[in-house]
Parts: structure tokens; C-alpha cells; sequence
């Protein structure tokens, strides 16, 4: 499972000062809470998730950039 690394919420929204948890949960495809829970760290995701929220905000990043892997897989 796979955590927001501590303070990447902030980082994001200051890079796309344009930035809402609705539209990334739409181009993610999952529910816009579950996007907020996930990006103030109280939820883990899946590495899908992580990899599809990853790629939905800049195709150059990778789940390592924002994630951290909780279970060291």
C-alpha cells in the first residue's frame, strides 16, 4: 500500500496553482474523498491508484516521486 509522501499535498498545489481534487478524481477515476483522504495522507491506495494519480498530474512522474511504499514491496 502505498502512502503521499509527508508534505507533497502542499508541494502539488503549489506547483499547479490551478489544481482540484475533483478533477484529478475524474481523470483518475475514483471518488473525489477517497482522493482527499489519500492526498492528506490518512489512506493508503493500491499502486495502480498511486501510478494513475502519478500520471494524471505530470506524465514524467513516478509513484516514487510522491509515494511512499508502506509494506516495502
Amino acid at each position: 500500500m502505498y502512502r503521499l509522501k509527508e508534505g507533497m499535498y502542499k508541494e502539488i498545489k503549489n506547483t499547479y496553482p490551478r489544481f482540484r481534487v475533483k478533477e484529478l478524481a475524474e481523470k483518475v477515476g475514483i471518488k473525489s474523498t477517497f482522493t482527499s483522504l489519500v492526498l492528506n495522507r490518512k489512506r493508503t491506495c493500491s499502486k495502480m491508484t498511486a501510478y494513475c494519480i502519478c500520471k494524471a498530474l505530470n506524465s514524467n512522474y513516478e509513484i516514487n516521486d510522491l509515494f511512499v511504499n508502506e509494506k516495502g514491496e
